[in-house]
């Protein structure tokens, strides 16, 4: 959406009636002054001393109304920051509020309560955590444009879980100082969690 248009008032700085209508037919919706201007402005009659004071006199007008415009801008940006400010007060405090309510819910051990007004409930939800990045095999890494830049593949890794029917997945590591003896370590594994939610 664009920004409401706003015409130069040029009456508050007594202009000379011919000033003041060349202005008006080179000026545009947005207050920009068009190249035939300063031609113009050379045709119209009067000594030169007149035409630099009235032309420093609208120059002046538009400095004060753009003074005007960028204080108006810097009030909404300030206000703006604030409501920012408290929204993640107030999304701070629900999630209070939300952590309260599961611990009370999970202390009587109750999954759900409902009225018309709200429901409270739980909703499940699971997904893959990578224990080691920097272990991942390259075959559980995305396809990158560069080799430095290839990230763990979550659904890979989850996909290969799923084929072994395991909730973990773990690769040999050699044992330093031995003689090709070889230690599990944990890379990712499948993790389960509830959420309480209230709609």
């Amino acid at each position: 959406m664009s920004a409401p248009e706003e015409r130069i008032s040029t009456s508050l700085y007594e202009l000379t009636d011919s000033l003041e209508q060349l202005i008006h037919q080179h000026v545009d919706e947005h207050g920009v002054l068009d190249d035939a201007f300063e031609a113009e402005l050379l045709r119209l009659e009067g000594d030169w001393e007149s035409k630099c004071i009235n032309v420093a006199l609208f120059a002046k007008g538009l400095a004060t109304e753009g003074d005007a415009a960028k204080g108006a801008a810097q009030a909404i940006e300030a206000q703006a920051k604030q409501r920012r400010v408290w929204a993640e007060t107030l999304y701070a405090q629900a999630e209070r509020m939300l952590r309260y309510l599961d611990s009370q819910l999970q202390r009587r051990e109750v999954g759900e309560l409902k009225d018309p007004r709200a429901r409270i409930h739980y909703r499940a939800s699971s997904g893959v955590e990578i224990d080691r990045p920097d272990l991942v095999p390259a075959k559980y890494r995305k396809a990158p444009p560069k080799w430095d830049e290839m990230e763990p593949s979550k659904t890979l890794l989850k996909d290969a879980m799923k084929k072994a029917n395991k909730g973990a997945l773990s690769i040999g590591i050699p044992v330093p100082g031995s003689n090709g003896e070889k230690t599990k370590v944990q890379i990712a594994h499948v993790y389960h969690r509830r959420t309480l939610k209230v709609s």
